[in-house]
């Protein structure tokens, strides 16, 4: 398998010689927050009742709650191990392509389930550090809106998408 220098190295000038993928991670990441900030109520008014509402359901039915947690960790664990084995996949496919090799499902599913943990990891990393800059870069934002200043939001949003986006590309 590559190393993951080797693969982050590829990807770089992959997206430094096209462009046009630069463009469309753009337009992902700005419809997937347009989306999100659509469809989630964001109304800071109403968080208070929102919190007594879980903090009322997690003392009255404790096991439920301790089930939905565990549960919830089980299929986040399964969705990353299902997300890291098709992500190996397609490392050992493109590798393969490039070595203009013979590519079959199952010769690169076997060559991915060796590399797979490595993977698994490296993600795992990836959206830990998504999440530490996300959060670090809206709680304060929400703090502004919270307070009524929307223009001063706006205007932090437009720089935290500028900074948050490269951050997001380089990862």
């Amino acid at each position: 398998m590559l190393s993951l220098s080797e693969i982050l190295t590829r990807a770089y000038v992959y997206t430094k010689n096209h462009k046009s993928l630069w463009f469309f991670g753009f337009f992902l990441t700005g419809w997937g927050v347009m989306n999100f900030v659509r469809r989630v109520n964001l109304n800071a008014d109403h968080l208070d009742v929102y919190y007594r509402y879980i903090l009322d359901y997690a003392l009255n039915h404790p096991l439920q709650l301790t089930l939905s947690i565990v549960s919830l960790i089980v299929l986040i664990v399964l969705a990353s191990l299902v997300g890291a084995i098709a992500r190996s996949s397609i490392i050992h496919a493109a590798d393969e392509l490039e070595k203009e090799a013979p590519i079959s499902l199952r010769s690169v599913l076997k060559q991915a389930t060796k590399s797979v943990w490595r993977v698994f990891f490296a993600g795992l990393f990836t959206n830990a550090a998504i999440i530490f800059f996300f959060s670090w870069l809206a709680l304060p934002l929400w703090m502004v809106f919270k307070n009524g200043f929307e223009f001063r939001g706006f205007v932090l949003i437009i720089t935290a998408l500028l900074i948050f986006i490269p951050i997001i590309i380089v990862l």
